[in-house]
């Protein structure tokens, strides 16, 4: 059973997750506004804690933490490559 994030109110977040895509995104992105609220959930973990939970960085918002991802995760962009 996975742990579940406890839901903060936005003012003790660090990050904002999408529920449905699992990316983390930095509070202060202009990009955060085009999505749902209902898509949208605050935690307080920091950015080890989300990627071992296999969040996925935002290429926008982090776009070295995206980099690392991608090189660390090469399985997830295999069918991509061959496109």
């Amino acid at each position: 059973e996975e742990p579940k994030e406890p839901e903060i109110p936005k003012e003790e977040a660090t990050f904002l997750i999408n529920k449905n895509s699992k990316k983390l995104h930095k509070l202060d992105r202009y990009h955060i506004e085009q999505m749902s609220e209902a898509n949208i959930k605050n935690t307080d973990l920091t950015l080890e804690e989300l990627l071992e939970d296999e969040h996925i960085p935002c290429a926008t918002c982090m776009p070295d933490e995206w980099e690392i991802y991608k090189e660390t995760h090469p399985e997830k962009f295999e069918d991509k490559d061959k496109k």
